[in-house]
């Protein structure tokens, strides 16, 4: 079974994982698009975050 800093660092990088690339480079002269790439490129970011924390608590969790 998964504690919640396993689970957290499975998710995250699964979700990672299926990211490619840039978002919506095609939509960057077009504003509500260069506002959406930004937004997912944070919520990118975050996940980014998320899994860095979570293999931080796993790796302590485990000492």
């Amino acid at each position: 079974m998964l504690d919640a800093a396993d689970h957290a660092l499975f998710v995250a990088g699964e979700a990672l994982a299926l990211w490619r690339g840039p978002a919506l480079p095609e939509l960057e002269a077009w504003e509500p698009g260069r506002i959406e790439a930004g937004r997912l490129a944070e919520l990118r970011l975050e996940a980014e975050e998320l899994r860095v924390e979570a293999a931080l608590a796993t790796a302590t969790g485990r000492r």
